[in-house]
């Protein structure tokens, strides 16, 4: 009975593989179902320029940044997004607590973050499903950072 049972799953795999073209199907990556390493680098481009532009950051921003600065801003976050989403990417920049540890982002801030990264994601033309998927994983690093202060 126990043969049979295996040689009946066996055969319902083998066609099943055999109507699969013999590849397993794997669930497409969130990198990929949001458009790959052009759209997260757009993403974060907008996202710091955002950032240095809004009233909400002046603490952090005022008197500029140096052009290389900004420039390694958006390398980085596009890294980080691109490798968390499950892109080729390896993020090379520090941990997001020792990064922003010493900074006391409040929760108002973050919130500003989110509308700013919202804002970025408004012409992408992707499932709605996706675009939350991702803007949940880009909200969830504030734990990282830990920011729960009003």
């Amino acid at each position: 009975m126990m043969k049979k049972s295996f040689l009946y799953f066996s055969l319902v795999l083998i066609g099943l593989m055999s109507f699969l073209g013999g590849h397993v199907v794997a669930e497409e990556s969130l990198y990929n179902r949001i458009g790959g390493y052009d759209v997260i680098a757009k993403f974060s481009a907008g996202l710091i320029d955002g950032f240095y532009e809004h009233p909400k950051f002046k603490r952090f921003t005022e008197g500029g940044a140096p052009e290389d600065v900004v420039k390694r801003d958006k390398q980085l976050t596009a890294e980080y997004m691109c490798q968390i989403t499950g892109g080729p990417c390896f993020y090379i920049g520090k941990d997001m607590l020792s990064v922003h540890k010493d900074l006391n982002i409040t929760r108002d801030e973050w919130a500003a973050l989110m509308e700013i990264a919202a804002s970025q994601t408004t012409d992408w033309k992707i499932k709605s499903s996706d675009k939350n998927e991702f803007l949940t994983l880009f909200d969830n690093i504030k734990e990282l950072m830990k920011i729960h202060k009003p």
